[in-house]
């Protein structure tokens, strides 16, 4: 949705969340993210507790919101040119932009059509997003790797490769 078309008091606490986020990615990015508290998020933004709270409940939120704002943001040029002249204003985070890509993809006939992309796209949100929360602490682990596994997750469930799937005795 574009920003215009939103309330004045819907534009203000985006303003709040974009600046939280802002300052949480600063804190996050000094050092150890587990080292840091919602706490000094709110005072480093100089927001009150309440508000800090009303927003994101726990910091990985603040995190998450801010990486898929600022991917949905960055990967807006890209969108337009896949589907120019759509009328549409572009992403307002990571989320439209996996809709749009499973809805491609649904077309394709590469994923299931009985969903709506936009219900997909929320299910596969905090996929990513628990690839990316084991690898910040972990250091060792591969990003790349994490989320490969969070997409075939997404795509083909806890349900074992065919090849890999044990055989079933029959029972005569």
């Amino acid at each position: 949705m574009p920003t215009d078309a939103l309330t004045r008091r819907d534009r203000e606490r985006l303003k709040t969340r974009n600046h939280l986020a802002t300052v949480a990615i600063q804190l996050f990015g000094r050092g150890d993210f587990d080292a840091v508290t919602m706490e000094q998020i709110g005072a480093e933004a100089d927001v009150a507790k309440g508000t800090l709270y009303t927003h994101s409940p726990i910091k990985e939120a603040v995190l998450a919101y801010a990486i898929h704002h600022e991917l949905g943001r960055d990967l807006e040029p890209k969108m337009k040119r896949l589907a120019p002249d759509t009328g549409a204003s572009g992403p307002n985070d990571i989320v439209d932009v996996y809709s749009f890509l499973i809805g491609n993809s649904q077309r394709a006939g590469e994923l299931r059509k009985d969903l709506e992309p936009s219900h997909l796209a929320v299910v596969f949100q905090p996929l990513c997003l628990g690839a990316l929360l084991r690898w910040l602490p972990a250091g060792k682990l591969k990003l790349r790797r994490l989320h490969r596994g969070a997409v075939e997750a997404f795509i083909h469930g806890a349900v074992p490769p065919a090849a890999a799937a044990p055989k079933r005795e029959r029972k005569a």
